[in-house]
């Protein structure tokens, strides 16, 4: 038997699970003996339920990529959009072995601004 392959560590932090619109930070942190590169994408969940079977629409930009080292400590700032904001970290080794995480964050609507007279 050859040696025994793994993926990549990876662990993602936020500011929390419920945030104001505008921008927040991730935390990344990823760790391998031969890690190639840490990926993330953010973007925004829509669940259309005006026909019998609901669905799901993603939209997603990538918002940052980092080489790989053999531990990759990264702040990344994301952009917060209200409703669901969905952050999908992807961690790769030279072995072609991925670890992927996806973080799931409500964009708090404040909602129209009421001048007080």
């Amino acid at each position: 038997r050859g040696p025994r392959l793994s993926p990549p560590v990876l662990a993602v932090e936020t500011a929390g699970s419920v945030l104001p619109a505008g921008t927040t930070t991730l935390r990344l942190r990823a760790e391998d003996d031969r890690l190639d590169h840490l990926v993330v994408w953010a973007g925004t969940e829509v669940m259309d339920r005006s026909r019998a079977t609901p669905s799901v629409r993603r939209t997603s930009d990538k918002v940052a990529w980092a080489d790989g080292r053999r531990r990759v400590a990264l702040d990344v700032e994301v952009p917060v959009q209200p409703g669901v904001n969905v952050y999908r970290v992807v961690a790769e080794d030279h072995d072609g072995l991925r670890t992927t995480r996806e973080v799931y964050v409500l964009g708090d609507d404040p909602g129209p601004a009421v001048s007080g007279e």
